[in-house]
């Protein structure tokens, strides 16, 4: 694991932002007009949050270069 990427470049960051914004949207209350439309957007969201960070974990493990800061 010589080789270096930078942070843009690594889908483990990638994947944990994606996951760390879902989980904000759903904390802050993201919500539209309807109580029912509400209840199926945070279940989205706390989907998308849960699979980004099982892909970063994924991510983590495949990885072949190191991050350049």
């Amino acid at each position: 694991m010589n080789d270096m990427k930078t942070l843009v470049q690594s889908r483990t960051v990638w994947a944990n932002l994606i996951g760390f914004f879902a989980i904000l949207l759903s904390a802050f209350g993201f919500q539209l007009s309807d109580a029912d439309t509400n209840q199926i957007i945070d279940v989205i969201l706390q989907l998308v949050a849960g699979l980004s960070f099982l892909f970063s974990t994924a991510f983590r493990v495949l990885a072949t270069k190191r991050l350049r800061l």
